[in-house]
């Protein structure tokens, strides 16, 4: 479970406790990044792109013979070589 694998991480010394204050928005209900704050909230235009990954043969996706893909769109795509995997929610 997850309390196991927190106490494991507290026990070996890997959890610290402490502050940090993040700014966060009650509307959308998460924090903001740094970098958003930095830019204090104005429109900026960023480097974005659309990538194609096909997608494994073998699962039945409903697809029949025919390959199928993900598209994706980023923000970050100077992560794009790390990307080793797509989550997606059935």
């Amino acid at each position: 479970s997850e309390w196991w694998a927190l106490k494991q991480l507290w026990d070996k010394g890997l959890l610290k406790r402490g502050y940090k204050v993040l700014p966060y928005s009650p509307k959308t209900g998460c924090t903001y990044s740094n970098r958003d704050v930095s830019e204090g909230y104005r429109l900026v235009t960023d480097l974005t792109c659309y990538v194609r990954f096909p997608l494994s043969k073998n699962q039945d996706l409903g697809v029949g013979d025919k390959m199928a893909n993900m598209l994706v769109w980023t923000s970050t795509p100077w992560t794009l070589p790390g990307n080793v995997l797509l989550a997606v929610n059935k």
